[in-house]
């Protein structure tokens, strides 16, 4: 191809002599003559240097004309990095020219010589120094400041000298003498028995000796006989049968003069017991009577000649009194018999064989007591309900048979009642909307009020009055567990919650007696939560150091509000705190404790006493307290049937009442002292279990819920109940009291009589 392709190639062939163009075969020959060609010329002038048919260059010398450099220079020339100098370090040089780090310091010779003289890593053994073992500086350490090494067990005793550190020194009783150690306060008491036999030394005692004693002091210390007195012992004195025929004589003597004086003195006597004996004043005669039914007569003796006022009599009528009786002393005239008040005695009135004491008052005789009877010491005149028709004066028997009646029915069952301290209320919690009823009192009329706005959040356990009524607790499930009222007239607002609630269900509440603490029991820890009341805020306490050891199920305040008792699901079933200021401190627990959960617990009002009602049979224990030690007290004679289930005193503590399980399903006690009689059962009987009772104040009245859909609260009434005695001692039985009636009645009437026994 041409080169220039827009040339006519071939004129430039026809014009040109000689051709541009060479063939490839041409071309490569000339080029491989060329390549010949260029060997050769390298060949011929690199062998004019090396020396093969020419002169070769010599190899440079250091320092010399230059030259060929050899192999070995060339070997050392790679091996020096570029820029290095021909540098020679000196033998020695400053230390300030090298840097310290803290790695590598400078040492001083005086650090070096202190390291040197410093111990080695290994331990230290009597003959070596070292290093201590950790157990040697502990015990090092247990050694005190100043501390010798052991010394022999005791220097010297009456020269004897220890042997060696164990050594013992040994005290020994011998005849007469006796060695006793105590352990514990480290004494050792050397005791002279008496028994041994000393050795003559009794020049030792008298005049001139070492150890005088003094001579017996007349009257007074005894000691040695004196000379003196030895020679009026033996010599001057009195032989003993002189000295006794002189005191026989002075005896007959003696008794001559008494008697005569004894005879004077008795006269004397005799004179002023016949002088009192008829001051009939000072000691009122004594007689039965004769004559009729309207003029008694009677005979004293010593003789009254007079009847002043103040003349006292007790007769004894052989024949009941007609209307308007006299009483004839000593033929001394008639004197009208009248009551205490000055009314004239009615038909009757006066009972045969019959003690009565009357005083000369005027122109009268008027009764020692109201009715014209003798009082006797402890006699009690009180209103009972007749049973049936009774007389004046008939003897009677006291039955407490509590008479049963009911209340509004509530909406599901009842657990708890409680009346308001002046007994115009009764709150009682239930489990079933609105979980609180609170009833008015009007008389014998409950009447059920409305309920709060707000109502608890679950079922009713637990309800508490404040002593002054104002307060209203209910403990219940579901949280807050804890609601509180505060009441105006007949309206209950419910409080703000305190800021701490109780950890779950409550069952238990209780208020102090001055309403500053309310004390709430219920499930989990801490089993018991108090609260202080300021206004209406109640703020929680500090927990007591030592809780209850189970869920809480009861809790009550003595009245003085020092005590506070639990009862709980675990054992001791029953734990008692004493209050100082707001700090709660448990007490020893009794020596016998409840036999199983303790439901429910109470004081007596005086706080002597604490019975716990607790879920086994006869389910009833009662403590009494002394200081703050509980001792159990022995059982009533006939104990609750079944599970105790609530217990509670009334507000005079005259009675006792258990909730229980079985059988009439409440027992009630008199209360008389440390002795409780079971009372009759209530009639009619509750139909079911009973939950809680209260004693209303004032009254004789006690409420009791029943665990029954159909009469969730019952109440019966405690009066006294009036039979007439046949005077046969089988009327005693189960009565609560015997006397006789001051006036007659008919079944269902309630009047006044005497009780002589209850």
């Amino acid at each position: 191809m041409s080169r220039y392709p827009w040339r006519n190639t071939s004129e430039d062939i026809a014009q040109e002599a000689q051709s541009q163009w060479e063939t490839p075969g041409g071309a490569q020959e000339k080029a491989d003559a060329a390549e010949q060609a260029a060997k050769d010329y390298s060949d011929e002038n690199l062998n004019a240097h090396i020396g093969t048919g020419g002169v070769a260059h010599a190899v440079v010398v250091a320092g010399g004309v230059a030259g060929f450099m050899t192999g070995p220079d060339k070997a050392k020339l790679d091996g020096v990095a570029s820029g290095a100098n021909n540098y020679i370090h000196p033998a020695t040089h400053p230390p300030s020219i090298i840097a310290q780090d803290s790695d590598n310091r400078f040492v001083t010779d005086a650090e070096k010589a202190e390291w040197n003289s410093k111990a080695t890593g290994e331990l230290a053994t009597p003959s070596t120094d070292g290093l201590m073992e950790a157990a040697d500086k502990g015990k090092l350490d247990g050694v005190q400041t100043g501390a010798q090494v052991n010394q022999n067990s005791f220097s010297k005793v009456n020269n004897l000298s220890a042997a060696n550190t164990t050594d013992e020194f040994f005290i020994v009783g011998d005849i007469g003498i006796t060695v006793t150690t105590n352990p514990i306060t480290k004494e050792v008491r050397i005791t002279a028995t008496g028994s041994a036999t000393p050795g003559a030394h009794a020049s030792s005692h008298i005049t001139g000796g070492t150890d005088v004693i003094p001579n017996a002091i007349t009257n007074g210390n005894a000691g040695l006989m004196s000379g003196s007195d030895a020679q009026f012992v033996r010599i001057e004195g009195e032989t003993k049968a002189g000295a006794q025929n002189k005191a026989d004589a002075a005896l007959i003597s003696a008794n001559e003069y008494t008697d005569g004086v004894t005879a004077e003195v008795s006269a004397e006597v005799n004179q002023a017991l016949a002088n009192a004996t008829a001051n009939y004043i000072r000691q009122p005669g004594y007689a039965a009577t004769s004559g009729t039914s309207s003029a008694y007569a009677v005979t004293l003796d010593p003789v009254p000649t007079t009847l002043p006022d103040g003349f006292g009599i007790t007769i004894v009528p052989h024949i009941t009194n007609a209307a308007g009786p006299t009483l004839n002393i000593n033929d001394l005239g008639a004197t009208p018999l009248k009551k205490q008040d000055g009314t004239a005695y009615a038909a009757g009135d006066l009972k045969a064989n019959t003690p009565y004491t009357f005083r000369k008052v005027g122109l009268d005789f008027l009764a020692d007591s109201g009715g014209g009877e003798v009082k006797i010491n402890g006699q009690l005149q009180q209103s009972v309900m007749y049973a049936d028709t009774i007389a004046a004066n008939d003897p009677i028997v006291l039955q407490n048979k509590p008479l049963g009646a009911s209340i509004p029915t509530l909406t599901g069952r009842a657990h708890s009642t409680k009346y308001s301290s002046d007994g115009v209320y009764l709150a009682v919690g239930h489990t079933v909307t609105p979980f609180i009823t609170v009833y008015k009192i009007s008389g014998g009329t409950y009447t059920k009020l409305a309920s709060p706005t707000v109502l608890p959040s679950g079922a009713g356990y637990g309800v508490a009055w404040s002593s002054d009524g104002v307060y209203l607790a209910v403990v219940h499930a579901n949280s807050p567990f804890l609601t509180i009222y505060k009441r105006s007239g007949d309206v209950f607002t419910k409080l703000a919650n305190p800021s701490t609630l109780p950890a779950s269900t409550a069952y238990g509440v209780a208020w102090s007696s001055d309403g500053v603490y309310l004390a709430v029991v219920h499930a989990n820890s801490p089993f018991l939560t108090i609260y202080k009341r300021s206004g209406d805020t109640f703020t929680k306490l500090a927990n007591p150091a030592t809780l209850p050891s189970g869920d809480g199920r009861g809790v009550s305040f003595s009245s003085d509000g020092l005590y506070l008792a639990v009862g709980q699901v675990t054992s001791p079933f029953v734990t008692i705190y004493k209050r100082s200021g707001d700090t709660f401190t448990k007490l020893s627990d009794p020596s016998i404790l409840p036999l199983a959960v303790a439901v429910s617990v109470a004081w007596s009002p005086n706080g002597n006493q604490l019975a716990a009602a607790y879920n086994a049979a006869g389910g009833l224990i009662i403590y009494k307290r002394s200081g703050d030690t509980f001792t159990k007290l022995d059982d009533p004679s006939s104990l609750p049937s079944g599970n105790g289930t609530f217990v509670a005193y009334s507000r005079d503590g005259n009675y006792l009442g258990v909730s229980n399980a079985t059988g009439a399903y409440i027992t009630l006690y008199i209360v008389n002292g440390d002795a409780f009689k079971k009372m009759s059962d209530p009639s009619p009987v509750l139909p079911a279990q009973s939950t809680s009772l209260d004693f209303k104040p004032t009254t004789n009245t006690v409420a009791v819920t029943v665990f029954d859909l159909a009469s969730a609260v019952s109440l019966y009434d405690l009066s006294l109940i009036a039979l007439k005695s046949n005077n046969l001692a089988s009327d005693l039985v189960d009565a609560a009291g015997a006397g006789y009636a001051l006036s007659a009645g008919v079944a269902n009437e309630t009047k006044d009589a005497i009780l002589i026994w209850r």
